[in-house]
């Protein structure tokens, strides 16, 4: 494993956790909160979700769907401590892409999530054969993500829609690039991390169409009112 993987992930991690700060800081979220809500996030991703990783599969890593949702429990169980309403999922959003985008890089120089054999022209040598770099594909497909997402945040749309929007576009983009990964099909030909992202896609869907909408009725007309209001609940 090259020197470059643990710096990378390391990276991601870092670039991460600045992201969702620098939200928290958009959003008018009390600074002490914001950190102790990232702490809770990295004890979670970090620990808890390498424990979901052996419980699940049997084996150690730092995949990020084990990260994921070792952190929302943490995040989850802080917030009901100290009694936060708010949701925080668009800063979490994110964090996420940020991090992926720069952490995939470590999986890349670590070769793990590596890509199916392949002699087409777009290819890299890992693991004694000519593969898809897959780890670069999630890296950019995060990239386009957080770009989209970026661009919605300017729409100032009510709050957790960009959370919905990232989580289908993360669904969609790793139900695509895992045709391209080694691993086994689970059913009908899918491998049970494209079940789950159908699952996430249906979800998210239904949530994004249900938050736009109810943007819609309730026609809001000062972009203002999201941030004051919940600035208030935060800190009042």
């Amino acid at each position: 494993m090259s020197i470059l993987s643990p710096i990378f992930f390391g990276l991601g991690y870092i670039s991460g956790s600045l992201a969702f700060l620098a939200m928290c800081k958009q959003r008018n979220l009390n600074p002490q909160v914001a950190r102790n809500l990232l702490f809770a996030g990295l004890f979670g991703g970090l620990f808890l979700g390498t424990g979901i990783e052996w419980a699940v599969t049997g084996e150690g890593g730092k995949t990020i769907i084990g990260a994921v949702v070792g952190g929302y429990l943490t995040i989850a169980l802080y917030k009901r401590h100290i009694g936060l309403a708010r949701p925080i999922g668009d800063m979490a959003a994110v964090a996420m892409c940020v991090g992926e985008a720069v952490g995939r890089w470590g999986c890349f120089f670590g070769g793990c999530c590596y890509g199916k054999c392949t002699e087409g022209f777009v290819r890299v040598w890992q693991h004694n054969n000519w593969r898809y770099p897959t780890q670069i594909y999630s890296s950019l497909a995060a990239i386009a993500t957080l770009a989209i997402i970026l661009l919605l945040e300017k729409t100032r749309p009510p709050e957790n829609t960009i959370f919905y929007a990232q989580g289908f576009l993360f669904s969609l983009s790793r139900f695509v690039i895992e045709f391209y990964r080694e691993g086994h099909p689970f059913y009908a030909g899918l491998t049970a991390a494209q079940w789950g992202c159908t699952l996430g896609m249906a979800y998210f869907l239904v949530r994004l169409v249900i938050n736009l909408r109810y943007w819609r009725h309730m026609n809001v007309d000062r972009p203002s009112n999201r941030i004051e209001q919940t600035h208030s609940e935060v800190l009042g």
